[in-house]
């Protein structure tokens, strides 16, 4: 039979592994902690220092497993003023329970994500995380988030219904919805009313929409 091209045991740190199979395109972290941090030696394509860079138009599904708790800063996208398209073909992301923040601009540009899946434990949403992630069309927020850093999901243009579930005080920083001209609906499970830092929340209009509690 065929054989099957399969990146192994790459380490992120030395606590966290992946791999990455190149005839599916799903690439895995898998392991307990959470990776190194970034260490901010800014340049114009800061996701070219890990090591999967190389291999960024080959990934497809990318799925953060139970043990694993950070999703690093940059790990799939750019800065948002420096967009260096580098995953164009990413459509599925599932993050695990394990999982309790998603850095800045963590996959920032990556225009054919459709599915997100975010595990139950994430409490911060980091600034620009999901910015410019065109083809995404709704997004449940889940039970323990706590905060929305600004611009998380800028210019995702294709997003319309916005599904909250936090049921702890939640703040949204500014432009977190700006220029989602399709949002129509933002449900919220719970009557926690969340904290505005600003109107510019929503998009351009300023308009949100209609919200259900």
């Amino acid at each position: 039979g065929s054989i099957r091209s399969t990146t192994l045991n790459q380490v992120v740190s030395n606590k966290i592994c992946y791999f990455i199979d190149e005839e599916t395109g799903l690439m895995v972290f898998y392991g307990n902690g959470e990776p190194e941090a970034y260490d901010n030696d800014w340049n114009e394509c800061p996701s070219d220092k890990y090591s999967w860079y190389s291999s960024g138009s080959q990934i497809k599904h990318v799925i953060f497993e139970k043990g694993v708790t950070k999703v690093d800063q940059y790990s799939f996208g750019d800065d948002y003023e420096y967009v260096c398209i580098n995953y164009p073909n990413i459509k599925n992301l599932r993050i695990g329970n394990s999982l309790t923040s998603i850095g800045n601009q963590a996959f920032n540009g990556c225009s054919s994500l459709t599915k997100i899946t975010i595990g139950n434990n994430v409490t911060t949403i980091g600034e620009y995380a999901f910015y410019q992630c065109s083809t995404l069309t709704s997004i449940t927020i889940p039970e323990n988030v706590t905060s929305i850093e600004s611009n998380a999901f800028n210019w995702c243009s294709s997003l319309t219904t916005v599904v909250i579930k936090s049921t702890n005080k939640l703040t949204f920083s500014d432009k977190i919805f700006w220029h989602c001209e399709k949002l129509s609906t933002i449900y919220f499970y719970s009557l926690i009313e969340p904290i505005y830092d600003t109107r510019t929340t929503c998009y351009s209009t300023g308009n949100c929409g209609s919200s259900t509690s």
